[in-house]
């Protein structure tokens, strides 16, 4: 990443449920590699939803105004813990990583205009069917 886009990020969300770290945050370990000094980082876990939550977080972080550029990450290493000896399991999860930059523009309102427009999230225990 061009160092000029480095320093214009002031908020890192990584989505992860196998983080390097538990304290500080691994994002932290993202914004210092960065050489960013700056901002807020944090950790969201959602487990397999991590980088689709992260997206209207990172999103509703962005519209308060604090922050206006944000990188969000979703990583896993999952073979770190996984038994590979359970193939009921270890064959759907493996290592990972993507990223994304957002920032908050203000735009018409039409068709025509790009990024998250919306977004709602439902959750449902499975007891609740």
């Amino acid at each position: 990443m061009p160092r000029w886009i480095a320093q214009s990020i002031d908020l890192i969300v990584l989505a992860t449920s196998t983080p390097d770290n538990t304290f500080p945050a691994s994002a932290v370990a993202i914004q210092a590699g960065l050489g960013i000094n700056h901002g807020a980082a944090f950790d969201l876990q959602a487990v397999c939803s991590g980088f689709v939550m992260a997206w209207p977080t990172t999103d509703g972080l962005l519209r308060t105004g604090a922050f206006k550029r944000a990188l969000v990450v979703g990583s896993e290493t999952f073979s770190r813990i996984l038994d590979w000896k359970d193939r009921t399991t270890c064959v759907l999860f493996g290592d990972g990583a993507g990223a994304v930059v957002l920032e908050l523009q203000e735009q018409a309102g039409t068709r025509e205009d790009r990024g998250l427009l919306a977004t709602r999230l439902r959750f449902r225990w499975p007891s609740q069917g």
